[in-house]
């Protein structure tokens, strides 16, 4: 997949189930330790990579602050989104 660059807040949302499908609580990625913007991916080397700067650098908000309506809306969508793509059992959205 290739998507445009837009610079602002990023969530990890994780999903499961099959007939009942549930979101886990968002979480959302603290990018405010990098200055440069290009850093602000969450990449191979920022998932896994536990001694490379960007692991270290980036941090995660467990739950991601967001008000009633927008979690609403994020969870409808991801939903959505898990269905529509044919996922079953355990899926990340971002």
């Amino acid at each position: 997949m290739v998507e445009e660059f837009i610079d602002g807040r990023e969530l990890l949302n994780a999903v499961w189930g099959n007939g009942k499908i549930s979101m886990l609580p968002p979480v959302e990625m603290d990018f405010s330790g990098l200055t440069d913007i290009r850093d602000r991916l969450f990449t191979y080397e920022a998932k896994y990579v536990p001694d490379s700067r960007l692991y270290e650098s980036i941090g995660m908000c467990v739950p991601a602050e967001l008000d009633p309506s927008a979690k609403a809306e994020l969870e409808r969508i991801v939903i959505a989104t898990y269905q529509a793509t044919g996922c079953r059992d355990y899926g990340e959205l971002m």
